[in-house]
């Protein structure tokens, strides 16, 4: 099993014992965070914090405080981890101008010029996106020689090599003899999932859970791509300053990225603070004229998601959750209240999705976390 959180922090310099209790408590695997706030020279002191059973990877912002991203993995739970992506490319396909013919709600016209500069911000430099590709272990990966299984920092667990699946001997170097299934294998992961070498693999296969990491020897991977989809505006007297840039640069761009992402990986899974309100009741009111609540940003978003088949996995399972008070991830118990956050996956995961939830009593920001458990 691998749960994918994400949770806009507002600023995580002095929030870092919420993330690392947020982990711990819930057990995450990866989380992504957005609005980290904070700049390359301040990394460091925030690594220094994070909980070491994990590894942090930032892409913040390279010219303010604002925006920024970073995903919180566990250390040892992947066979290898790349980033591919912490800029967003830009394509050839804008339209000069936004198309107002199909929209009931006008998009304040803007300049090329001005289009560009913006591109150039949010694309580039406000740290908006964060692509990693994450490899999963498997039972061969483990064969290790004289030795049923590693422990969590690849030392070998047993002074012995295993016998037909049998527990380990007294002579155990771990001390974690209580968490093992001695009827199924000598050891398990940090998820309670059989990790054995070939010896051990007849025993794995008959008794392993079909969820676990480690059910067959093909490599598996996943894509991350963590998101801070821009704000379509928040100053008072222009409301949707950035209206146009979001929806006719910015979704053009990022939905691109995730179209060649899934052609080449196929298991992707998108997911951070996406800034749109899908569903009339993923809002306190239907208000349509405030950032992410307009027609043209729902449009483009739901287009996306229903025609290349992407799932909106928190929504897949809790269908009978129609009321914003179950479904807010941004202003709990506020007047404005919105599903703005979200965990997306590529059509190809569907049969992998196990759970989703809203960790709606998770303090520390204007945002709780959401978060989705898979099989592999």
């Amino acid at each position: 099993m691998i749960s994918i959180y994400t949770w806009n922090i507002n600023s995580i310099r002095n929030k870092i014992d919420n993330v690392n209790s947020l982990l711990n408590d819930h057990n995450i695997d990866i989380l992504v965070v957005t609005e980290t706030k904070i700049q390359k020279k301040n990394e460091a002191d925030v690594l220094d914090k994070i909980d070491n059973k994990y590894i942090c990877i930032f892409n913040s912002n390279t010219t303010s405080f604002w925006h920024g991203i970073a995903i919180i993995y566990k250390k040892n739970i992947f066979k290898n981890v790349k980033v591919l992506n912490t800029t967003l490319p830009t394509s050839s396909k804008y339209k000069d101008e936004p198309d107002n013919s199909k929209n009931n709600h006008i998009i304040k016209k803007i300049s090329k010029e001005q289009l560009d500069i913006e591109t150039k911000k949010a694309h580039i430099t406000e740290g908006r996106i964060l692509v990693v590709k994450y490899t999963l272990y498997t039972p061969v990966d483990w064969n290790f020689d004289g030795c049923c299984s590693l422990d969590v920092n690849n030392n070998c667990r047993c002074d012995t090599a295993c016998d037909n699946g049998t527990k380990c001997d007294d002579n155990c170097k771990c001390g974690m003899r209580e968490n093992r299934n001695p009827d199924t294998c000598c050891s398990q992961d940090l998820n309670n999932n059989c990790r054995c070498s070939d010896k051990c693999l007849s025993i794995v296969s008959k008794y392993a859970d079909s969820s676990s990491n480690y059910s067959n020897n093909e490599n598996k991977e996943i894509v991350v791509v963590g998101t801070y989809c821009p704000n379509s505006g928040v100053k008072r007297d222009d409301p949707l300053l950035r209206l146009a840039y979001r929806t006719i640069r910015w979704d053009v761009d990022l939905y691109s990225l995730l179209t060649e992402l899934r052609n080449e990986y196929k298991n992707v899974i998108w997911t951070g603070d996406l800034n749109v309100a899908s569903k009339d009741n993923d809002m306190s009111n239907k208000y349509y004229n405030i950032a992410g609540t307009t027609p043209e940003e729902r449009n483009n978003f739901n287009n996306f998601i229903s025609t290349y088949n992407w799932i909106d996995t928190w929504d897949i399972l809790n269908t009978k959750k129609e009321k914003i008070i179950d479904r807010v991830t941004y202003g709990v118990g506020k007047t404005c209240q919105l599903r703005i956050d979200y965990v997306i996956c590529s059509k190809e995961l569907l049969d992998n999705i196990v759970s989703s939830d809203i960790l709606l009593k998770i303090d520390g920001s204007d945002h709780v976390p959401i978060g989705t458990t898979f099989k592999f």
